[in-house]
């Protein structure tokens, strides 16, 4: 299996991610498109956990416990929310370049019920920030009409 390329597809969605953080105004950070839906900032601060969160899901810690280390591992911030998206991505790197070929085989279910490979849990990570880096895009850019110096793609 891959990991070494899906990870380094992860580091192209942090890099960018950063990049699009570091542009972020205080105005920006509580905009709010939608009542029902995270703002902004409250955005970045779920990507920000999400590698680390996902890979807990991935182990299957069931919902308490997800609920437990939501709890501690809250982030406020932006320049908060940076580092600690940088920390949880190396920790996925770091547990994930430790399996081997059978770990990365193994089936673990999540709390909900859906089963995956521990390799196809490495893949959910990356749609995951994917979609979070696609949605925080779309909220600066249609939302607010920011225009952005990012590269999305390499």
């Amino acid at each position: 299996m891959k990991v070494e390329e899906v990870l380094h597809q992860i580091d192209v969605m942090k890099d960018s991610l950063l990049q699009i953080m570091k542009q972020i105004s205080e105005e920006e950070w509580v905009y709010r498109p939608h009542p029902d839906k995270f703002s902004v900032g409250e955005l970045i601060e779920h990507i920000a956990v999400l590698p680390a969160a996902d890979l807990r899901i991935a182990e299957e810690t069931n919902l308490q416990g997800m609920n437990d280390f939501y709890q501690q591992h809250e982030v406020h911030g932006l320049n908060r929310s940076m580092e600690k998206l940088t920390v949880t991505i190396d920790k996925v790197r770091t547990v994930y370049l430790s399996f081997t070929e059978t770990q990365l085989s193994e089936r673990k279910t999540a709390y909900w019920g859906v089963t995956y490979s521990r390799f196809e849990w490495l893949l959910e990570i990356l749609v995951h920030l994917t979609h979070h880096r696609g949605q925080l895009y779309a909220m600066l850019v249609f939302g607010l009409g920011k225009e952005l110096k990012v590269r999305l793609f390499e």
